[in-house]
């Protein structure tokens, strides 16, 4: 009945009030109203009215946090492709909600990732799913934020045999790293900025970018020690000096170790010049992060290191 309704503002409230049911309450309904639920919100992604379609976008990328409809292959697939759809739309509301839509839906996938017994998205989606988040992350700075959260996530997800199977996967996965990069360096809104440190942090997570990929380590270290220690913006140098403890092991930091070592080091001394005092409120948390980070690179310290950095 609501979809052949013409009421734009109730069928978003609507949406908005699937949205806000809540993980707890959401289970506790007979499954036919479950089921309804999940039916209305992604009918609604193709409703006649912008407002709609982005309340609806919105809810599906909350729902989809749920366990029980996160490790639905099939629901997961649907509001994959509704935000794929949604992300190509004029209307920046509906993109800036589906970017943000992407972001929920990469931190299902990365949470589905880590239980053995559910299975992957499917190659394609996958491949999509990395292709228009690349293109988001030259959007609007709205749509930006959001884009870098996917990226991260979303390049988390690589595996080996992902990357065996499908050729195009691995030049996609190499331009998204750039990218990432660019947000981080090059954009001037500093949301952008810190999004996609914290996004490459999450990204360097994945061990296959190491063993799998070659060439983006010298760039990508380099550049977030140079955040670190000098960006304007503190909570730009908090996630950047997060980012740098994020490879597992020493193989992962190759011959860049010394230098990542060096630039910790120097964002440590660097810590105290807080030229903004708007900032200042930061700087207790940036001197921690920077000494977990160097807590974490001493447990994977080598002898021969030792001449390198002393």
């Amino acid at each position: 009945a609501l979809q052949g309704h013409d009421n734009a503002p109730a069928k978003a409230v609507v949406c908005d009030c699937i949205a806000n049911v809540g993980e707890r309450a959401f289970k506790e309904l007979p499954r036919r109203l479950q089921v309804l639920c999940c039916a209305l919100l992604v009918g609604s992604c193709s409703d006649e009215e912008a407002t709609v379609r982005a309340a609806a976008v919105r809810a599906l990328a909350m729902t989809v946090m749920y366990r029980t409809l996160r490790e639905d292959l099939c629901f997961v697939s649907d509001c994959g492709e509704n935000i794929l759809r949604a992300l190509g739309e004029q209307t920046l509301v509906v993109r800036t909600k589906a970017a943000w839509a992407l972001g929920n839906l990469s931190d299902a996938l990365v949470l589905n990732m880590e239980d053995p017994e559910t299975d992957d998205i499917d190659d394609d989606l996958l491949l999509r799913l990395l292709e228009v988040s690349i293109q988001c992350a030259t959007d609007n700075d709205k749509v930006k934020m959001s884009a870098t959260r996917g990226l991260g996530n979303l390049l988390r997800l690589i595996k080996r045999e992902s990357l065996l199977r499908n050729g195009q996967l691995k030049p996609l996965c190499e331009t998204a790293l750039a990218r990432l990069l660019d947000c981080a360096c090059k954009v001037t809104n500093m949301k952008v900025r810190w999004n996609a440190c914290y996004a490459m942090g999450n990204a360097m997570k994945n061990e296959n970018l190491f063993t799998c990929f070659s060439g983006w380590q010298h760039q990508v270290f380099s550049n977030l020690c140079s955040l670190a220690q000098e960006c304007k913006n503190l909570k730009v140098r908090i996630n950047a000096a997060s980012a740098l403890r994020a490879p597992a092991t020493r193989d992962n930091y190759g011959d860049h170790f010394s230098g990542v070592w060096r630039g910790v080091m120097s964002a440590m001394e660097n810590a105290a010049n807080v030229d903004d005092f708007t900032e200042y409120k930061h700087k207790d948390n940036l001197i921690e992060q920077l000494c977990v980070s160097l807590a974490h690179m001493c447990c994977l310290l080598k002898q021969s290191d030792l001449t390198d950095i002393l």
